[in-house]
């Protein structure tokens, strides 16, 4: 038998609950609530329970019932005015790579904020930003400080799937947005990493470059080469193959220093690794960053780009068409992403769209530039 301590927290937690549920529009004026039988086997208590939150909701003018036909959320000033002090601010939260905060980091994280900040506000809704270790704390803080301002969250970043599990602990609906997860359990938006990966290399192979190589930085500090960059890597491999390409796939990870400058220590790495590739090959880039350096150690090797070596980069960040020669490159599109990011997040506020987790991937494309022109290209043109 429950105590009367626990039977007064069970009531308070349901109650809490359906008042959150009225006030976030996901229980909407005149729609009907679950039966009392239902709300027992939802939320464990007896029906003497669920009548007497009922009953509390009736008092507070939040429901109307009717003996024959059910409880209904009430057209009350009381319904009205819950839903205008409710929380209507989304946290928008960014955990970066240590070194990727400031540049190429900051600025993908920038674009997809834009995107999804201009389809939030068209629906009436705020945005606040929180990066890195505030971003922690707002997690750390629980789910009592966070749901008295918040309404909903979208995550990106490094560390997904513990940042996704302190989200999940808050009670408030999240979303996962362009950091690889394997999990199931969340809802997620992100361009398709591994089919960007095998458009890149499959390009390469059409224009001639039979041997291929893939290239990502790893982080200084990280402990391992980015989730993200071996989904690309796969999506190489799974090119090869298709074309009956057999062995390994060849791979080199640079170390990427503070301001994503490949050093002298991840250029050495690229000489060595290049050295024992025979011409022509092609390099699929996990990232665009790293290219500049790429290209800068085949100039010191002897080989030309695209002559001796074919390059493909990755993300479609701007300075891929100002190197020399201007880099093809996989592009994403940052733009829809953060719009269907909002878009799945509002669903999961309102209470409307599946209630299961979504896994939702952005076809990503590719640009062609003079980085990739290899002997087949220049044969065909």
């Amino acid at each position: 038998m429950q105590s009367l301590s626990a039977t007064r927290d069970s009531y308070e937690r349901v109650e809490r609950d359906l008042r959150e549920q009225i006030a976030g529009g996901r229980l909407a004026v005149g729609v009907r609530i679950l039966s009392e039988r239902r709300l027992c086997a939802r939320y464990g208590l007896s029906r003497a329970e669920v009548r007497a939150v009922m009953e509390g909701l009736v008092r507070a003018g939040l429901v109307t019932r009717d003996a024959r036909r059910g409880t209904f959320v009430a057209d009350s000033d009381a319904v009205h005015h819950l839903m205008r002090v409710a929380p209507r601010t989304v946290l928008f939260g960014y955990n970066p790579s240590w070194d990727t905060g400031q540049q190429v980091g900051q600025l993908i994280s920038e674009e997809l904020y834009h995107a999804f900040e201009t389809a939030a506000l068209a629906d009436g809704r705020d945005v606040i930003v929180q990066i890195g270790g505030a971003f922690r704390k707002k997690l750390a803080a629980g789910a009592g400080e966070l749901k008295k301002h918040v309404c909903g969250i979208v995550l990106g970043g490094a560390d997904i799937d513990s940042l996704a599990r302190q989200a999940a602990l808050t009670g408030l609906p999240f979303v996962v947005l362009h950091s690889p997860t394997l999990s199931q359990d969340v809802n997620l938006v992100s361009a398709d990493w591994v089919s960007g990966g095998r458009m890149a290399a499959r390009h390469l192979l059409a224009n001639g470059y039979r041997r291929l190589t893939f290239v990502a930085p790893v982080f200084s500090g990280e402990p391992a080469v980015q989730d993200g960059f071996l989904l690309r890597r796969l999506g190489v491999q799974r090119a090869l193959e298709e074309a009956n390409v057999v062995g390994p796939l060849p791979s080199c990870y640079p170390v990427a220093l503070p301001g994503i400058v490949v050093g002298e220590e991840g250029r050495a790495a690229l000489r060595e690794h290049f050295r024992t590739i025979p011409p022509p090959f092609g390099v699929c880039s996990g990232a665009d960053i790293v290219v500049p350096a790429v290209y800068d150690v085949l100039r010191e090797l002897g080989l030309a780009v695209p002559r001796d070596v074919g390059v493909v980069g990755y993300d479609g960040q701007p300075l891929a068409e100002h190197l020399a020669p201007p880099l093809s490159t996989i592009h994403i599109d940052l733009d829809r992403m953060g719009a269907l990011a909002w878009q799945r997040l509002r669903q999961l506020i309102e209470g409307t769209g599946p209630a299961f987790p979504l896994r939702q991937l952005i076809p990503v494309r590719l640009i062609e530039r003079d980085s990739s022109r290899g002997p087949a290209s220049r044969a065909r043109s």
